[in-house]
């Protein structure tokens, strides 16, 4: 049957409707989207929230735009500047640098430079919202020189402060769009100039696109053949390494310190008969001062004839400031701008009044929790101390896992000394009987310690000391000894001590009833054997400190001076 002629044009004009709706759609499908997605939605920005963007990662800090200025929250500017410190107690921002103390306050336009008040040019450095404090960009850059770009409507910050890390990036050969996502019906976040710089985040799932970062802080993407070939950018900042804008108040030659347990003002009198048969010691650390209050006051035994003596007989003097105090939350001294200031200004007006030549800070009972505080309180110490040409010697024990938190490198960074005490191996609370100190526990302390700081910077603290082990069947006790206390237990015993080559030590062992009495001996063979381990291990590091004069023998000084002179 043939079709009539009507039938076949609207047979024809069908198949050039399809062909039109055909058409139609396929010039849609290649039709690249022009609709705009507003940046505050696509970034779910509201109010002066503003996003942020980290050496081309996105940071989760928080960050707002006020006024044209960049804003970030000060946990965030510290990972960026590490010596920006948010004092919670006091709720101000710290910034310390090696000459200055910086404290800020939220939202004010004055803030104080080592007490003295001085004026914010244009708007406060620091703000304070919903109970977040942030930090300007702009202060930031004052520090620690980086690149910046602060972007208004909505908001957005981008930073490059890595100058280790060469960035990708293309160029825009002609105006290219970003888009939300790697197709081009999604929406455009941007339309990027000709030339415009894009780094390159990574690939796409769909190979013609790649995601890029705009310096003005859009995320997106874009198409592949819009972009030039891709270049490297490493960044150059003007910057100083620690070790040259923090100047040391050290001494020419190896420190040997002895550090010197004074229990009452009288008691110092009898320093000339400490002195008696002493050799190589050239600082002497008695321990005068402990923190006795909350507000930072120092009790205080200190005598000026004894630091005349020891000056006479050229010798400095470092007294130790302990934390020994239980009754005190440190919390409300360490974290607190108002109590370190006092705690500071209390030790600096004892170096002044007794010319002292150093102090030597013994705080053992800092926690995990305290210890960004603490860390605060020595950066804040070293500023004054530093003025004052005077030593900050800083006592810490061996680095292990569980005295990981204290952060001996900015203490050692800060600090003029960083006294490592390689004893207490075993200690009156061990669960078992063992030496004060072996070689290896020296060799493991110097080891873990250069990890973490300068040789430099490093002094070993050795023990005069002893314990003598009551093991029972079900109990453990032990009382320390000097040197000679030690060595005459085991002669009392009627026992011979045997060298061990394994802890470089005299060993004995005896029955007393139904317990077994053990010891590890200090003596003169002993220490020479630590201080040859620190001379294989730290030949360049500061020197030696002893706990404690009187309990050594008179030989062990002829070891010490073999040492010294070896370095010198």
């Amino acid at each position: 049957m043939k079709l009539s002629l009507r039938a076949k044009q609207i047979a024809a004009l069908i198949l050039v409707v399809v062909a039109v709706i055909v058409f139609i759609r396929l010039v849609i499908a290649m039709t690249p989207s022009r609709t705009v997605e507003p940046l505050s939605k696509y970034y779910g920005l509201t109010g002066d929230t503003a996003k942020l963007i980290i050496n081309t990662n996105e940071s989760e800090g928080k960050a707002i735009v006020a006024e044209k200025n960049g804003y970030i929250d000060v946990d965030t500017a510290s990972t960026l500047v590490s010596r920006i410190y948010p004092d919670t107690g006091d709720d101000f921002v710290v910034y310390t640098d090696p000459d200055s103390v910086y404290v800020y306050t939220p939202d004010e336009l004055t803030y104080t430079q080592n007490g003295e008040e001085k004026s914010a040019k244009i708007a406060p450095v620091v703000k304070g919202e919903d109970g977040t404090r942030y930090i300007s960009t702009e202060l930031l850059q004052s520090f620690f020189d980086m690149r910046v770009n602060v972007s208004e409507n909505p908001g957005r910050i981008v930073i490059f402060s890595d100058d280790k890390t060469s960035f990708e990036y293309r160029d825009s050969k002609k105006e290219t769009a970003v888009r939300v996502d790697a197709n081009i019906k999604s929406n455009v976040l941007e339309n990027a100039k000709k030339g415009t710089k894009l780094y390159v985040l990574g690939e796409s799932e769909e190979k013609d696109f790649i995601k890029v970062l705009t310096e003005d802080g859009v995320i997106g993407y874009a198409k592949l053949n819009t972009l030039g070939d891709v270049k490297q950018e490493k960044l150059s900042f003007k910057r100083k390494n620690d070790s040259e804008i923090y100047t040391s108040v050290k001494r020419d030659s190896k420190v040997v310190l002895a550090w010197h347990q004074v229990t009452n003002a009288t008691a110092n009198g009898n320093l000339s008969g400490y002195l008696n048969g002493v050799k190589g010691v050239n600082v002497l650390s008695p321990t005068w001062f402990a923190v006795m209050n909350q507000e930072g006051d120092l009790s205080s035994i200190a005598d000026e004839s004894y630091v005349n003596l020891a000056h006479s007989m050229g010798m400095e003097v470092w007294p130790i400031v302990n934390d020994f105090n239980t009754d005190i939350n440190f919390a409300d001294i360490y974290g607190t701008e108002s109590g370190r200031k006092a705690l500071i200004a209390n030790i600096m007006y004892f170096i002044r009044e007794y010319d002292l030549d150093g102090i030597n800070i013994d705080f053992e009972k800092v926690t995990a929790k305290l210890s960004p505080d603490y860390t605060q309180f020595i950066r804040e110490l070293s500023v004054k101390m530093r003025a004052a040409g005077k030593v900050l010697s800083v006592d810490t024990y061996i680095p292990t896992e569980y005295t990981a938190y204290f952060d001996r490198t900015e203490i050692a960074t800060v600090a003029d000394y960083l006294v490592i005490m390689a004893y207490d191996e075993h200690y009156a609370g061990s669960s078992t009987a063992g030496s004060v100190s072996t070689v290896s526990w020296v060799k493991k302390g110097i080891k873990n310690s250069l990890e973490l700081v300068p040789e430099e910077k490093l002094i070993v603290g050795l023990p005069f000391y002893t314990r003598l082990w009551r093991v029972g069947k079900d109990s453990l006790k032990s009382e320390a000894l000097s040197m000679d206390g030690g060595l005459n237990a085991v002669s009392n015993a009627g026992k011979t001590p045997t060298w061990s080559e394994k802890s470089c030590q005299y060993v004995a062992k005896w029955k007393d009833g139904g317990d077994t009495m053990k010891i590890w001996l200090e003596e003169e063979r002993s220490i020479a054997a630590k201080l040859d381990e620190v001379s294989k291990d730290a030949p360049n590091c500061s020197g030696v400190a002893f706990w404690k004069l009187g309990l050594e023998r008179d030989a062990v000084w002829d070891a010490v001076t073999k040492w010294v002179n070896n370095k010198n």
